[in-house]
């Protein structure tokens, strides 16, 4: 599931925004949480973006 985030590697705040929304992620915090849908039988996973210098630096999916 990784490999379906990995564009969004490079893409500033506000690119993040048009995609992703901001679902009440505070703009200066260099990290950001979403919540990504799983089938109804899985547990829901969480997507993490860690930013440096405004553009995300990597993600993390648990």
């Amino acid at each position: 599931m990784m490999k379906k985030y990995e564009y969004l590697i490079g893409k500033t705040k506000n690119e993040i925004l048009k995609e992703l929304g901001d679902e009440f992620n505070f703009f200066p915090d260099n990290t950001w949480t979403y919540s990504i849908k799983t089938e109804w039988w899985r547990k829901n996973k969480t997507l993490s973006l860690f930013f440096q210098n405004n553009s995300v630096e990597r993600i993390e999916i648990k």
